[in-house]
């Protein structure tokens, strides 16, 4: 009876099976038209096999199947039932809560070729075996499942596998709804073309290398609200050059990002019409600060010097476009205030002196010069 089963169709069971875990903590996925067309032609394969193998079954297992086998074949055939309902199994199976259960094409004693496989702890896979791995295209399903506010929700695999591991093309749907679409590598997200969509409704185009966003190439995340982020990522944050622009506004800016935020060198801040533009450095806050830097407001009003923490804060420029007149000297807390020269555009006429809080100093010594 053992020989005459080592080739075709047949029955498993065994209390344990080695086999590598699957890794449960792989983290953040999509939809991508291309990969979804060929997604969907790997599993209709899939299932084509399955057909063949539910037919090659028919044929032969009046031939090698005892009838006791016939009954428990015929019972395991049927679709496995969901892993929150649990394997319902027959009385005389039931002599061991561990066991793993094995449906499918056989070789040498050896898983090989279509099956479905139910594990003890739950999770279970269908599709291509060889040589008792997981290897080539299939379904993987965890046991666990979770509740969203739509109802239960799970976490499956379709894609390609290798040495038991996903290995190739292949989607991810983890429990809170978020999709991956791209490559694997020996069970992590690896892949220059990815696409993730997150359960908030964010979604992510680029590379991923060890499940996060990659520093090889740019990214393009787009957030649920509409805002947009195009540039580097390290560590599953935004770092290195970028631009993010705001949905449904012209504030954008086009900069050195860390850690998430803008900080670092800024080629440009636009903050809207009613603000102006800003060129300089951001702190680790994404506060505007440094020693050059430079604010051009609407009305022709330009700013050249250090700031602080948003504000006009040491030595700088102030120009007003308009009437010509110029500050040129000390600033405290986006206040005039310090030794300073300034110029009266229209009559020329340059006073020399200290300013406190934006006026002439009572006290300080000034020289108004002479009038042109």
């Amino acid at each position: 009876m053992k020989n005459t089963m080592k080739h075709g169709l047949g029955l498993l069971q065994r209390v344990t099976i080695t086999q590598q875990q699957v890794q449960r903590n792989i983290v953040e996925a999509c939809n991508c038209e291309t990969y979804r067309k060929v997604i969907t032609e790997q599993i209709q394969l899939a299932e084509r096999g399955m057909e063949r193998a539910r037919e090659t079954a028919q044929k032969v297992q009046g031939i090698f199947m005892a009838d006791s086998l016939k009954e428990t074949f015929k019972q395991y055939s049927k679709e496995i039932p969901k892993a929150a309902a649990g394997i319902r199994i027959s009385d005389a199976q039931k002599k061991a809560q561990n066991q793993d259960l094995y449906i499918g094409e056989f070789s040498e004693d050896k898983r090989h070729g279509w099956g479905k496989y139910v594990m003890a702890k739950g999770d279970r896979y269908k599709g291509q075996f060889q040589m008792d791995l997981m290897q080539g295209r299939g379904v993987y399903r965890f046991a666990n499942t979770a509740s969203s506010a739509s109802g239960p929700s799970t976490f499956y695999y379709i894609g390609e596998f290798k040495d038991n591991q996903f290995h190739g093309l292949g989607k991810m749907t983890f429990y809170d709804g978020t999709l991956y679409l791209g490559s694997f590598n020996n069970n992590a997200m690896h892949s220059t073309r990815a696409q993730l969509k997150y359960a908030n409704g964010d979604k992510y185009k680029g590379a991923v290398s060890n499940n996060m966003k990659s520093e090889a190439q740019e990214g393009l995340y787009t957030y649920a609200c509409g805002d947009l982020y195009l540039g580097q990522f390290r560590g599953d944050k935004k770092e290195g050059q970028g631009k993010l622009q705001i949905a449904g506004t012209t504030v954008h800016y086009e900069g050195d990002f860390k850690d998430d935020k803008k900080c670092g060198h800024c080629e440009i801040f636009d903050l809207g019409p009613q603000h102006g533009k800003f060129t300089g450095t951001l702190n680790a806050n994404e506060e505007l600060e440094g020693k050059d830097c430079r604010m051009d407001f609407p009305g022709k009003i330009r700013y050249e010097g250090e700031m602080k923490e948003n504000m006009f804060h040491g030595g700088g420029r102030l120009v007003y476009g308009d009437s010509g007149n110029t500050y040129e000297g000390q600033f405290y807390q986006h206040h005039k205030d310090g030794e300073c020269t300034f110029t009266i555009g229209k009559t020329g006429q340059v006073y020399r002196g200290q300013f406190e809080f934006n006026y002439e100093s009572a006290t300080g010594k000034c020289d108004y010069g002479k009038r042109i």
